[in-house]
């Protein structure tokens, strides 16, 4: 197959030779009208998909699911992701993360998990459509847990900082050293909890 199309960082045209998923050959092309060619670019790689193409993986899937929500991810120009898990309690957590670590080899797109939760703001103005009475302090044993169940796979984490600050910044301390990425976010912190987490 042979696709003209323009590249995203130059707006050059370029005839992309692609046989059995594969580029095969890439050259300069020839077009009067560049403008009204298709932009090509590397896929995007989202960190927090909930779910897609009606399929949520917050909720119990079957491998038919898993399949539809990654092509449907794919054919909107998303190759890599990180399936993301909110707030929940422990025993959900357990079931999902199950349920989707078996499934990934299926499909090669999700590189892991964002948990999004529980380890939350509860406050009105924070909690968005989290459940806030899943909501708790940071918990090493939970990432523990999570760790052993994705195959060592946790790759992002959010947290509110001033929830219980000692355990919180213990638990970023010992998510950064896996290797594991933490944001900040359903939270109000600031001053020396919002420094110290940074740091």
């Amino acid at each position: 197959m042979k696709v003209i199309a323009r590249d995203f960082l130059t707006g050059t045209p370029y005839e992309y030779l692609i046989e059995e998923g594969l580029f095969r050959a890439i050259r300069p092309a020839d077009s009067s009208h560049p403008e009204k060619l298709p932009w090509i670019a590397p896929g995007l790689y989202d960190v927090q998909v909930n779910g897609f193409g009606g399929v949520d993986f917050n909720n119990p899937i079957s491998k038919d699911d898993w399949l539809k929500a990654c092509s449907a991810l794919a054919t909107h120009g998303c190759t890599h992701f990180l399936a993301t898990l909110i707030t929940n309690n422990q025993e959900n957590y357990r079931s999902l993360l199950t349920g989707i670590e078996k499934l990934r080899d299926e499909e090669d797109g999700c590189r892991g998990y964002h948990m999004e939760g529980p380890f939350l703001n509860p406050d009105p103005g924070t909690h968005g459509a989290h459940n806030t009475s899943w909501m708790c302090a940071a918990n090493l044993t939970w990432l523990k847990e999570w760790q052993s169940i994705s195959k060592n796979n946790i790759r992002l984490v959010t947290i509110a900082p001033e929830i219980a600050p000692e355990k919180s910044l213990e638990f970023i301390r010992q998510a950064v050293a896996q290797e594991i990425r933490i944001s900040l976010g359903h939270s109000v912190a600031t001053g020396e909890i919002l420094k110290q987490a940074v740091d």
